[in-house]
């Protein structure tokens, strides 16, 4: 218990120390912090970096347990020091440290070679040369993949490429940096010569006071930081955008190559910056939903269409020069995508009634374009009189304007349909009499047919049809009618559908964004490739139903979907992910789910005001206990009182560092209930509270809440988009639900912890859990100590997991999922019902006692369970199970106080197909030896079976004790039953002996055990692998056994298999 202790108190210490370095604070208070950082201007460029000069190659020193430099009796790990020589130091592949121990530590080494560990972190200081180094045998032999999170402080840097997930460096110098698949990224008060790759998700990346002279290739998956920094180089794909926020202050860039700046999603902003070039295109607004803000910037040279956007509302400009001239919307320097227009020097052909090729009649004007090459204009003033008008053909197709009511026709056609207007001026007179004298009632109708468009802009559509069609983008209009059948779009977004209703028949989108039904939907066979983003879908129609059946989605992410009034029906709909609270059912408003799956673990998808707005059919593989939210929002504080902690009113009771603390002290107050309320604006980056008898906490903007001396709390949500890292001690909460991303809890009693979000980190000590509900987190190990959890459902641990000395009442039905590695040690758990622990990465149990395990209790669906010192009191069959690329390792396991060995198994993937196979152990006579380890040969005639690889540990039951386990009187066989099998072994008595003694053993089996057990060998079964194809496999037996000895062995019904 004392190192798990220190890992809490020594992670904690650390994480405090670089948060604090990194808070989002405004540049003066960030350079406070350091005051050693030098002026932008002193910054040197990277030196090349000479290998020989620093080093002497003639030796290694490696970090071991047996190295003179090194400390192992640290609590976090050895942390050696090279201060007298000049040796390479050699971090070597697979290094591991005592259980307990987190990190490793160099000091002062002239050279530093670090080859991938499994190490949580690597810690390196004042070295002369770091580089990093791959290790085939690493990947070949040891079939690992661990990487490190490498901190490097006033060192020089080489190459940084293998065995990193996260990457720190503060005061270092870096030739080159090659990281893909990263969490983290941060330089601060450094230079880096070239970024060639570097990508990250996880947490937002820093770049402060950093000169980076070429970037090739930065892929930003989460929100990026860049202060007082500068750029040179930014090659093509230079910076990739694909987060919420990207922040840009007090920078400056020399040069930005053609695409060298792409925005994919969310919001860039440029403020204090400096740019010496821009090249055609070097930044690119790739999506509607991304924006781009410059504040204050100065471009000192650009070529004409610098600036890409899909939109004139993808922009926002204030104070911007470029060669000493303020940029504006209608500059030369910005290109509108759907602002596309046909050059001067191309050749074009007028749509018109005189042109060859086109017919008419009163109020109809076809045109079949088949043998014209050029490109196509469609005016208004050249169609002035027809109603409908029929395009067929056409190479080339650009609509600039169209008469009012028109009925336009596309057939066959490659075009665009951009910000075309309506003329009213060229309406025909039997329309402009009634509808020409409201310009917001001008519009056309389009119908689209075996056609592929580029942009349609529906501003000025009130009805259209697409059939066997491809289109780019249909963005920004109100329509009375939208009708696809076999359609592709890639982007749909800012669209709103009125009138009676709309049919969606196999339909593919890319992404949707902002579309609003106004009007009933029924959409069959819908399948919506990216990722749904928040707002992206609203359902807006009283008294109305729009269905949605064979619907198919990437991932819904939270508030996605809408459902404002009516009622949503989702039928056979499938996900691979569906987020908390994706879906968001408004008061008055109604959803039904009928047959919904989704691929990953989903808790909470449904946000309602009441429980009778969801209605379940059918089969749905969400954990319906868990799937509905029922809001209850609370009413609003009051901001100005004494008894408020908020943004815009300090109370009295609190003291504040600005941009760092905030403390209040309510403990001269008897029975304080007080409200924590710091959603936006505030001044401080912590806040403490203490001596409270209560307290309410409201989602919070800041970096970290902390609870002292506070009798209750309790978290509500007001749909804010605020999260903290809550830490408490002594606390009793009702509920932690919302407003968190990390949360510390020490000695706390807490009657419901379910977030409404993926947490970064979960720690919990001495602390008493009622019921923990759908809590998933990734980033930092969770840990669990000296802790009670009555009750758990929907804990996924997507990163290490350490629980110690922690009792756990019940593990319900998808209670626990471990997808990382995890470890259980010294702790007890009551009851695992079905499919309670699901195994996908790598659980070790240690020293832990088990009351009961259901059927299929545990599943090993990939990676490997090992039990070690486990006592399981009662156990149903195949009460643990695995796939085919799932293990299992035993070591001192009692099953109802028998003794079990089973130490390695590798299961052969022998189909495509979940199948089964079971392994039996069997009693032991005590005057017999175990069974030999020698692996059972392929049965001739019948290729579905196959054997596990031999093992050189046998299964086997103690002889004293002969209590069967989870069975009935009527199966418990006696111990002479069974190993009366071994009688092989004395064949040297006599041949016909052993061959009369096998043959009674193998009858006396079949009449008496296989008989009455339906053809199992029991009473302990609990270990199964799916293949309903193979017949059941046995624990390893000598390759001289006949086929009948392994009468033990039988097909596994598929009705059986979990």
């Amino acid at each position: 218990m004392t190192w798990i202790i220190m890992a809490i108190t020594t992670k904690l210490v650390i994480t405090t120390v670089m948060v604090l370095a990194l808070a989002t604070l405004p540049v003066s208070a960030d350079l406070e912090k350091f005051p050693s950082l030098p002026e932008l201007s002193e910054i040197p460029s990277t030196p090349e970096l000479e290998f020989s000069a620093m080093a002497d190659t003639s030796g290694e020193l490696q970090v071991s347990r047996n190295s003179s430099y090194c400390n192992w009796k640290q609590s976090m790990g050895p942390i050696c020091v090279y201060n007298d020589t000049n040796q390479v130091v050699v971090v070597p592949a697979g290094l591991t440290l005592p259980p307990g121990q987190l990190e490793v530590e160099i000091h002062l080494a002239k050279t530093v070679h670090v080859y991938p560990t499994c190490i949580s972190w690597i810690q390196i200081f004042s070295a002369g040369m770091v580089t990093t180094l791959p290790s085939e045998e690493y990947y070949t032999v040891y079939k690992k993949r661990c990487r490190t999170w490498l901190r490097i402080y006033n060192s020089r840097a080489d190459t940084i490429a293998h065995g990193v997930k996260d990457l720190t460096i503060i005061n270092a110098q870096v030739n080159t940096i090659n990281l893909v698949q990263q969490r983290d990224f941060m330089a601060i008060n450094s230079s880096i010569k070239s970024i060639e790759a570097l990508n990250w998700e996880g947490y937002r990346g820093t770049i402060q006071n950093t000169t980076i002279q070429r970037v090739s290739q930065v892929v930003a998956k989460d929100n990026l930081l860049i202060v007082g920094s500068h750029f040179g180089f930014v090659t093509s794909d230079g910076i990739v955008f694909k987060a919420k926020e990207m922040a840009v202050t007090n920078s400056s860039v020399s040069h930005i190559a053609s695409q060298g700046m792409k925005i994919v999603n969310g919001a860039a902003s440029f403020t204090n910056v400096t740019i010496d070039i821009l090249e055609t295109s070097a930044i690119v607004v790739k999506n509607p939903n991304a924006f781009l803000s410059l504040t204050n910037v100065t471009i000192i040279n650009a070529f004409a269409n610098c600036i890409i956007l899909p939109d004139r509302e993808r922009i926002a400009i204030n104070n911007v020069t470029i060669k000493g001239v303020s940029l504006d919307i209608s500059s030369p320097y910005l290109k509108f995508v759907d602002d596309f227009v046909v050059t001067e020097d191309v050749v074009t052909v007028q749509v018109e009634d005189q042109r060859e090729g086109c017919s008419s009649s009163d109020t109809t004007l076809t045109c079949d374009f088949k043998s014209v090459n050029q490109s196509i204009e469609l005016k208004a003033a050249n169609i002035g009189g027809y109603h409908h008008v029929q395009i067929k053909n056409v190479k080339s197709l650009q609509v600039l304007s169209t008469n009012c009511n028109l009925d336009l026709h596309l057939l066959n056609v490659n075009g665009t349909l951009p910000h075309f207007a309506t003329d009213s001026n060229h309406t025909t007179d039997t329309h402009s009499q009634n509808e020409t004298t409201n310009v917001e009632e001008c519009t056309m109708s389009l119908n689209v047919t075996g056609s592929k468009l580029e942009v349609i802009s529906s501003r000025y559509i009130s009805n259209m049809t697409l059939i066997n069609s491809t289109v780019d983008r249909i963005h920004d209009g109100i329509l009375e009618g939208f009708n696809v059948e076999n359609v592709t779009v890639v982007t749909l977004d800012s669209v709103n559908t009125t009138g009676n209703g709309d049919s969606w028949k196999r339909f593919v989108v890319g992404s949707i964004y902002n579309l609003t039904l106004q009007a009933p939907l029924k959409a069959e066979h819908l399948l919506v490739t990216q990722r749904l983003r928040k707002g992206a879908l609203t359902i807006d129609h009283p008294n109305d139903v729009s269905e949605l059946a064979n619907v198919k989605f990437s991932t819904l992410e939270r508030g996605s979907i809408i459902v404002k009034r009516g009622k949503l029906i989702l039928r056979d709909f499938v996900a691979i992910a569906i987020n908390e609270e994706a879906i968001f059912v408004e008061e008055g408003a109604s959803i039904e789910l009928d047959n919904v799956v989704s691929f990953l673990t989903s808790y909470r998808t449904i946000s309602v005001a009441t429980r009778d707005q969801v209605t379940l059919n059918g089969t749905n593989t969400l954990a319906t206990g868990m799937l509905v939210h029922i809001r209850n929002p609370p009413p609003p504080p009051d901001s100005n009182s004494n008894l408020t902690i908020s943004a815009i009113h300090l109370s009295s009771y609190c003291s504040a560092v600005p941009f760092f603390l905030k403390v209040c002290d309510f403990s001269k107050l008897q029975n304080a209930s007080v409200v924590v309320d710091l959603e936006g604006g505030q001044q401080s980056q912590r806040a403490v509270v203490r001596g409270a008898s209560f307290v309410t906490l409201y989602p919070s903007c800041i970096e970290k809440l902390i609870l002292l001396k506070v009798e209750g709390a309790t978290t509500v949500d007001n749909e804010k988009e605020c999260d903290t890292w809550l830490e408490a001690k002594g606390v009793h909460f009702k509920n932690i639900t919302a407003g968190v991303h990390d949360v510390t809890l020490t000695s706390c009693v807490v009657d419901f912890l379910s977030p409404n979000r993926k947490l970064r980190d979960l720690d919990l000590e001495d602390t008493h859990v009622k019921w923990l509900a759908g809590v998933e987190w990734s980033g930092y190990t969770g840990l669990f100590n000296n802790s009670l959890l009555d009750k758990v459902e929907g804990l996924v641990a997507s990163s290490r997991m350490i629980m110690s000395n922690t009792y756990i009442g019940q593990v319900l039905r998808r209670g626990m999922v471990v997808e990382m590695d995890g470890v259980i040690t010294n702790s007890t758990i009551n009851h695992v019902a079905s499919g309670g622990i699901i195994v996908t990465g790598a659980l070790r149990m240690k020293d832990v006692n088990i009351s009961h395990l259901s059927k299929g209790a545990i599943i090993v669906r990939d990676g490997l369970l090992y039990l070690s010192n486990v006592s399981i009191n009662s156990s149903e069959e195949f009460s643990i199970t695995a796939a085919a690329n799932g293990g299992v390792a035993m070591q001192n396991v009692t099953v109802g106080g028998k003794r079990v060995q089973w130490h390695g198994y590798l299961a052969e993937d022998l189909g495509p197909d979940d199948n089964s196979l079971m392994f039996i152990n069997r009693y032991k006579d005590d005057k017999k030896k175990s069974v030999s380890s020698t692996p059972a040969p392929l049965i001739p005639g019948e290729p579905g079976r196959s054997t596990p690889e031999s093992s050189s540990m046998t299964i086997s039951v103690s002889p004293d004790e002969k209590k069967s386990v989870g069975t009935t009187p009527s199966d418990k066989i006696s111990a002479t039953q069974i190993d009366t099998s071994a009688s092989w072994k004395w064949a040297g008595v006599g041949v016909g002996f052993s061959m009369a003694l096998l043959l009674g053993c193998c009858v006396f089996l079949t009449v008496k055990v296989l008989k009455p057990n339906k053809g199992r060998l029991m009473p302990v079964v609990f270990w199964r692998v799916k293949d309903d194809q193979n017949e059941l496999l046995t624990e390893d037996q000598p390759s001289e056994f006949s086929d009948s000895s392994r009468s033990g062995y039988q097909v596994v019904p598929g009705a059986e298999v979990i």
